[in-house]
């Protein structure tokens, strides 16, 4: 094992690779996972982009009521664009590893 030091952490690098060490959960759980994740990822941003689309470009849709659902459709698409690949990360890693890579 060889030691490295990124500002205040302390990094163990270990030669020997354990794929059971990385992952929370078996191969094909994880592969459900993370397939349940990008199935949510891009059915909320072609969802949500198509609110905005559909909003903007026609002015009959500028009502008071639809400019409301236009604001919960942007703050959607942030959330899943910001939050949901670390939440993906933090359900498929543990936690050890999670501080290696960032």
């Amino acid at each position: 094992m060889e030691n490295e030091t990124a500002g205040e952490f302390v990094v163990e690098l270990k030669s020997d690779f354990n794929e059971a060490e990385v992952y929370r959960h078996s191969v094909p759980v994880t592969i459900v996972i993370v397939c349940a994740y990008t199935a949510i990822l891009v059915i909320g941003v072609v969802g949500n982009s198509l609110v905005v689309v559909v909003v903007l470009r026609s002015p009959r849709m500028r009502t008071v009521t639809n400019l409301f659902i236009l604001n919960l459709a942007v703050a959607d698409l942030l959330v899943i664009l910001f939050c949901l690949p670390p939440t993906l990360l933090s359900n498929i890693l543990v936690r050890e590893y999670l501080l290696v890579l960032s």
